[in-house]
């Protein structure tokens, strides 16, 4: 199975990023081929607070980077980690994957909520 594991890393490193290794690693050692998709919170250092805002809520610009690695994987499913701030949970949207070329745009989304 082609899994994409879609990950945003914070700016100080924690357990959510080990989780997101870890799985990435065991789903590999047990046949999967992974396709990883990451941001990383560091870009937030040139963004102007209303842009991390809109962002954080609904990122187009991240929807279009993930249509793309969608387009050119087409993965069986996606399963997303931490989106907060920049992917942004919009992504997991089945709007996101409008566009890809895929004759069915369906695929499996999982989303792990670690904070609440």
């Amino acid at each position: 199975m082609k899994i994409m594991l879609v990950h945003n890393y914070y700016q100080q490193p924690g357990g959510e990023d080990v989780v997101f290794s870890a799985e990435s690693s065991m789903l590999r050692n047990h046949g999967h081929q992974v396709v990883e998709y990451t941001d990383d919170n560091h870009r937030i250092d040139g963004m102007g607070h209303l842009v991390v805002a809109s962002e954080t809520v609904w990122s187009q610009s991240s929807q279009r980077r993930l249509r793309d690695v969608l387009t050119s994987e087409q993965p069986d499913m996606a399963h997303f980690h931490n989106t907060f701030p920049i992917i942004s949970i919009s992504t997991s949207t089945p709007k996101a994957a409008n566009g890809t070329g895929r004759r069915n745009t369906e695929f499996m989304v999982v989303i792990l909520i670690i904070n609440t």
